[in-house]
């Protein structure tokens, strides 16, 4: 067999939805007072999805670890040095993320290694690199979903300061840069940060709408932390469902409210700074961090057939894919690829390559090996599936 059903755990991060999104979703009873955070759906040596095979259920990364040809196929077990390349999720944020950034391949090598040579368990609190990978990663909306993404221009910045009629526009980057802002603003002392926050939520409706909100929003929260005011300086995107971002490593970023599909490569790597009673590391951080200013844009979304929505970027372990089927359609998986994990969130259908079925219904998941003949997908449900990118086999 080579089409499996999985299990999957459920975080509960304090940031959590108490509303129960992710057991609606899979139609379970919500843990009482517990946070739903993220479902993760993967081989992540933490928290490794669970194979139902017909002798029982076995942990995934196991699996992998075993078999990774048969599981990943020859190409992407050799380009990812048989490691399961990516890990999805499902993510329903009750409050505010904390603002962070990933490292990319070459930081996350290094950090993790001199973190290990220094003895920090990677459990610990004060661990930065929990592994030696990178965290480039996909969000698609499920809800109308709030984030932070990367830095503004230091013009529109300098506009927002005296918006506010604020006496810190010598903290601003009008001439400097953005990287010297950035650092003053971080090695402030807290009680001069909690000064500048108070006051800049008390002109808060002199900013625009989605500002405002936002900033009001991370001040109920947080009250005195510095990141309350990463709306002045970080670009505030408000996605529609459906519609997705690419967070590259180095990126500031924060997931602010609402629910999505979260998809990335195979970490667990943050490096945070605001919005968390977690560590903060405000100098690694800075190490990693692309300084960068610009708009964010929504991720384009291909189009390669009728009901199917490919959101792909420049990473070589991730694309993610929408399957909307109507009653009587179906949908083939590409010959070549690797293996791919499937998460039904409305309607029911079933996977089948011509010797195994699987019938699936909302919130159930699934995993199909690449040792699978071609499959296909057939019913009346929407799919997410995630991918590698096409790009390793040559596709675009």
């Amino acid at each position: 067999m080579s089409i499996f059903r999985l299990e999957n755990t459920i975080q509960h991060y304090a940031w959590g939805n108490r509303e129960g999104f992710i057991s609606g979703l899979l139609g379970v009873p919500a843990e009482k007072g517990k946070p739903e955070a993220e479902l993760w759906m993967g081989a992540h040596p933490l928290h490794p999805s669970r194979v139902l095979t017909e002798e029982g259920p076995v942990s995934l990364y196991e699996e992998v670890r075993k078999r990774p040809e048969e599981i990943l196929g020859k190409r992407a077990a050799g380009l990812f040095f048989g490691a399961f390349p990516f890990l999805f999720k499902v993510l329903s944020a009750g409050k505010p993320l904390s603002i962070q950034a990933h490292p990319d391949k070459k930081q996350a090598e290094n950090g993790f290694d001199d973190e290990e040579r220094r003895g920090i368990p990677r459990t610990a609190e004060n661990r930065n690199y929990r592994d030696r990978n990178h965290k480039p990663e996909i969000i698609c909306a499920l809800t109308p979903l709030t984030a932070l993404k990367g830095f503004r221009t230091p013009e529109r910045m300098s506009e927002i300061a005296g918006t506010l009629h604020l006496d810190y526009p010598d903290r601003l980057p009008a001439s400097g840069s953005l990287k010297d802002f950035f650092t003053a603003l971080m090695t402030m002392k807290k009680k001069a940060q909690g000064i500048l926050s108070r006051a800049v939520l008390d002109k808060a409706h002199l900013l625009p709408p989605a500002e405002a909100r936002v900033l009001r929003l991370l001040a109920a929260h947080y009250d005195d932390d510095v990141g309350v005011l990463a709306p002045l300086f970080l670009n505030v995107v408000e996605l529609k469902p459906g519609e997705a971002l690419y967070v590259p490593a180095g990126e500031l970023h924060a997931y602010v409210e609402g629910s999505g599909m979260e998809l990335m490569a195979n970490s667990d790597n943050v490096l945070r700074g605001g919005l968390t009673p977690k560590h903060e590391d405000v100098q690694e951080l800075l190490k990693v961090l692309d300084f960068s200013p610009g708009r964010a844009i929504a991720l384009a979304p291909g189009k390669p057939a009728a009901g199917v929505t490919e959101y792909a970027c420049e990473a070589d372990e991730i694309m993610m894919t929408i399957i909307a089927l109507s009653a009587g359609g179906q949908w083939t998986a590409p010959a070549e690829r690797s293996a791919e994990i499937l998460i039904c969130l409305e309607g029911e259908g079933r996977l089948g390559n011509g010797t195994t079925f699987l019938a699936v219904k909302r919130g159930e998941s699934a995993i199909i090996y690449a040792s699978s003949p071609p499959y296909t997908v057939s019913g009346n449900m929407v799919l997410y599936r995630a991918s590698v990118n096409p790009s390793v086999f040559g596709g675009v």
